[in-house]
């Protein structure tokens, strides 16, 4: 998402992100960023909410429009969000699925990374 190390000020106007999916309530991301917020002292929110294939686009019209700082995206929504991204980095065109949308930055596919990664080491 945002750089974490930046003031407040020289973000965006938008404090909430969210993980969607379905299911998504076993998520323990929203502890893990809130954790982060408060710890940073920065005055953002990450909430889990339940959306399907066809909702998603509301929420990328809500990132594109500057309302949301970013959205990490569960089953079943990495390959939609593939489909929505307008930039993408090489390993999400290849696996054509991402699970990270940030507003001017490339969709993600950071659980792939990190296999890659253990699987190196």
């Amino acid at each position: 998402m945002y750089d974490l190390r930046a003031k407040p000020a020289d973000i965006s106007n938008a404090t909430q992100a969210h993980v969607l999916g379905l299911p998504v309530s076993h998520s323990l991301s929203p502890k893990l960023h809130t954790a982060a917020y408060v710890h940073l002292g920065l005055p953002f929110s990450y909430t889990a909410i339940e959306v399907d294939e066809q909702d998603l686009p509301v929420f990328v019209e809500k990132l594109r429009s500057g309302t949301l700082l970013g959205l990490s995206l569960t089953m079943p929504l990495k390959s939609r969000a593939f489909e929505l991204a307008d930039e993408m980095t090489e390993t999400v065109r290849v696996t054509k699925s991402a699970n990270t949308l940030e507003k001017g930055k490339f969709g993600r596919k950071t659980q792939m990374c990190m296999e890659s990664n253990v699987l190196s080491t």
